[in-house]
């Protein structure tokens, strides 16, 4: 009788095929939910090849919860524009993106209430252990 095949491993421990937006969602029920705090959120870095949007990601209640094609046209609520050098600052721990933020680093177009819950969470052991996977890539 054959074996049964062994469960794939959680998203979170494949790296999520290494794209940050994917392990965010991933990560993302740990975070407290804000009731009504919901919309699609973009992230652009200007300086990178392409254009557009780098991610895209829905938010419910203060959480990530899908992550969605940058290249269809969707009708955001925030955007978060943080150039490709802060980024790497952001990713690396070198800066977090609420003081980004403050310096005006950090741009933000659209849902004023949405953006500070999402600034919120970048305050949070979650973010950070998001951070550090990035890292790890």
């Amino acid at each position: 009788m054959p074996e049964p095949a062994a469960a794939p491993e959680p998203a979170a421990a494949q790296g999520v095929a290494g794209d940050p937006a994917a392990l965010a969602v991933e990560l993302g029920g740990e975070l407290e939910p804000v009731p009504g705090a919901s919309g699609t959120v973009a992230v652009e870095l200007p300086g990178l090849p392409g254009g557009g949007p780098a991610a895209v990601v829905r938010w419910q209640d203060g959480r990530p919860v899908e992550v969605l094609d940058p290249a269809t046209d969707l009708d955001l609520d925030l955007t978060f524009s943080l150039p490709a050098p802060e980024a790497g600052e952001v990713a690396s721990g070198r800066l977090s993106p609420s003081v980004a933020y403050m310096r005006g680093r950090l741009k933000t177009s659209g849902d004023p209430g949405l953006a500070l819950v999402v600034l919120a969470a970048t305050a949070t052991p979650t973010f950070e252990r998001w951070r550090r996977s990035l890292g790890a890539r």
